[in-house]
């Protein structure tokens, strides 16, 4: 299956629900964007562990 995540397509192998993957996907997305949106100079790294930083 087929996720974008800050405009990078990640594909990935569902061994049960597909939806859930979906979801999470979905929701890093969002953190991502929420995160690029309120740090505009970061790089696309920066964000990214940003956010990772704030989803763990």
């Amino acid at each position: 299956m087929r996720v974008y995540i800050f405009d990078k397509e990640y594909n990935l192998r569902a061994n049960k629900n597909e939806d859930y993957l979906k979801g999470i996907a979905g929701y890093v997305e969002r953190r991502v964007r929420e995160i690029a949106s309120s740090a505009p100079q970061k790089s696309k790294e920066e964000i990214s562990i940003l956010t990772c930083l704030n989803i763990a």
